[in-house]
């Protein structure tokens, strides 16, 4: 007896979204019809688009692949090169300067790596519209040369165009279009919860406005009555070329849904099938979106001195994480969170974004544009104050995201630095707006360096904060000219002192020590002078005689250049030149890195009082073996 011919599917990722991997609607998709009754074919409109476009460029103009490497055809993109920085930044640049120009005829339609924009579209009027116009729309040239064949592969069955992006929409309208023109005699079905339930397309036969898979297990099935085994593979990756993906290795998003789990209690250890991708299909990368890293992740502890794939998740903030599971977690694998869902009291969120960093964990805070104004203030300047803990984040708008702009807003939150000279350039993090990309770096060169690349103001250029300072001590009359103004706004800035006598203090002060990096003062220290009536009132506060002593004092670090180890340095600095002179400093008792600091430079606490100035307790610290 004959086994019944299978039911075929030709499953379209359309253009323009992410170029690291499958997108994870498709990867659904195919793990919920791998199905003995049904042969699917994955074609990637996406990858074929933006490789199509590299196919006409010359990368040999850029300067040589760090790793060694020659160009190929798609340039660094695929080559160890990927991984510097600035071979990265050329590349992309390279790519998006010549998207520009290929599709200048099409302006305003904007195209660059794995986005796309047309900002005269505002509805779905305009959206249809413009999916049949060919003189405005950039996809035609590309669907008459590449889609076309590709559309031939399927002699009969269900073409479905699944878009989950909203830099797709326009690319799957046009792809529907171009679609149905050329080949009507097929079931078209569009999929995504990108489009408009009460408005379905209308060159679609189907419309399934969800990202749910079971609507379109119930439309094969009660429509052309293929029946499901139950039956479901983990080779869910098996319709994909994976090694065609525009990065040295793809990265794979994992999906758990109702009654299909990638994480199935059937397999012997919950991780089991990233490490059989990894080993076959090269896949170093992975990311399964919401999934707390809970023992699942942390009994999968990879017994090797480097993991075998690395892992980036999705999760609710509000859900409080210990050290030990994250660290773990870390050592599993899990390099990024993205995190989401922000409810809660600021010093909740914080810790669990402070046990992430210590753990080696990328911490990229999501902020919706549902989360509560006062919290998401409090958020961003918590994150402005604290690069080192929230390394990278995004604020979403309320607009209706299908006809937004790209959804990349990163807003810098207002801090007492500003009014500094900026530091030159940006976050080298700013340029990795698919969390694939930052997943691969992150893996590759860890958090820490990760975290202190900045991308200089020509763009291309990558330079690591904290590698070219240099360390100063001068008495305040041998400051350069300005400088005192700018060390007075960073004690300022720094907001752990009075105000009042600030520049008193330092036109006076012993010595002041600073450090620059690239002509810009990022941290700074000093040996004050204190005037007679203070050191009567810490005198008679400490029962301590401080007559003739020096005050140590005025630390401040800007937020980028803190856990460098300045502050350390400047008070070793300092405590050098102070010849025969005694040293005290006062210390609040709840700033905790202050006082690590002086316990580093070898100094004490002697003493504590409560400082009516400060309407706190302090402490009152002086090196160690002092006669005081």
């Amino acid at each position: 007896m004959h086994a019944p011919k299978p039911f075929h599917i030709l499953l379209i990722q359309p253009p323009c979204a992410r170029t690291t991997g499958p997108s994870w609607l498709s990867v659904s998709i195919a793990a919920s019809l791998t199905n003995p009754g049904i042969s699917l074919t994955f074609y990637d409109a996406n990858l074929d688009f933006f490789s199509f476009l590299l196919e006409s460029m010359n990368f040999k103009k850029l300067k040589e692949d760090p790793s060694g490497g020659s160009p190929g055809a798609h340039g660094p993109f695929q080559s160890d090169g990927f991984f510097y920085p600035q071979t990265f930044l050329r590349a992309v640049k390279h790519l998006n300067d010549h998207l520009k120009q290929e599709f200048s005829l099409f302006y305003p339609s904007i195209i660059q790596r794995g986005t796309f924009y047309q900002p005269d579209i505002k509805n779905w009027t305009q959206a249809e519209a413009f999916s049949i116009d060919r003189s405005r729309n950039p996809f035609y040239p590309f669907c008459d040369q590449r889609v076309e064949k590709n559309l031939n592969r399927l002699k009969t069955g269900l073409l479905l165009i699944a878009a989950s992006r909203p830099e797709q929409l326009l690319g799957a309208l046009t792809m529907a279009s171009f679609a149905k023109k050329m080949r009507p005699e097929l079931y078209l079905t569009v999929m995504g919860d990108l489009f408009n339930p009460s408005q379905p397309i209308r060159v679609a036969d189907e419309t399934i406005a969800t990202n749910e898979i079971q609507p379109l297990l119930d439309l094969i099935q009660n429509k052309f009555g293929t029946q499901f085994s139950g039956e479901t593979s983990n080779n869910s990756w098996a319709p994909f070329s994976l090694k065609k993906y525009l990065t040295p290795t793809a990265v794979f998003p994992l999906m758990e849904r109702k009654g299909l789990s990638f994480l199935s209690e059937k397999l012997p250890k919950p991780f089991t099938l990233p490490l059989i991708c990894s080993r076959s299909k090269g896949i170093t990368g992975v990311f399964i979106p919401k999934h707390p890293p809970t023992d699942k992740i942390s009994s999968e502890k990879q017994h090797h001195r480097k993991p075998f794939f690395y892992l980036g998740i999705k999760c609710d903030l509000d859900h409080p994480m210990d050290p030990e599971t994250l660290l773990n977690a870390f050592q599993g694998g899990l390099r990024i969170i993205q995190w989401q869902c922000l409810t809660g009291p600021l010093k909740t969120l914080s810790q669990t974004l402070w046990h992430a960093a210590d753990a080696g964990i990328w911490n990229h805070i999501i902020i919706s544009s549902k989360t509560d104004p006062d919290l998401a203030a409090e958020l961003i300047h918590f994150m402005s104050h604290n690069p080192n803990i929230a390394h990278s984040w995004i604020r979403r708008t309320g607009e209706d995201h299908r006809f937004s702009a790209p959804e990349s807003r990163i807003e810098k939150g207002v801090t007492a630095y500003d009014r500094l000279p900026d530091l030159p350039g940006r976050p080298f993090w700013h340029a990795l707006t698919d969390p694939a990309d930052l997943l691969l770096f992150v893996a590759k060169h860890g958090c820490q360096k990760v975290k202190r690349w900045r991308i200089d103001d020509d763009g291309v250029s990558v330079y690591t904060l904290g590698k070219s300072i240099t360390y100063h001590f001068k008495k305040p009359d041998h400051l350069p000219q300005g400088y005192l103004n700018r060390i007075c706004q960073m004690v300022q800035a720094g907001g752990s002192v009075g105000t009042k006598w600030v520049r008193y203090n330092l036109e006076r002060a012993f010595l002041i020590g600073y450090v620059l990096e690239k002509g810009v003062i990022v941290g700074n220290s000093s040996l004050k002078q204190p005037r007679s009536k203070y050191l009567e009132s810490l005198s008679k506060s400490s029962k301590m005689d401080l007559s003739g002593y020096l005050e140590r004092g005025y630390t401040s670090v800007r937020p980028d250049y803190r856990g460098m180890g300045f502050g350390t340095r400047l008070l070793e600095g300092l405590t050098k030149r102070i010849g025969d002179k005694k040293l005290f400093s006062i210390i609040s008792e709840d700033n905790v890195a202050t006082q690590k600091i002086a316990i580093r430079n070898r100094t004490q606490k002697v003493a504590s009082f409560y400082s009516s100035r400060m309407e706190k307790q302090v402490g009152l610290w002086v090196p160690e073996g002092s006669d005081s």
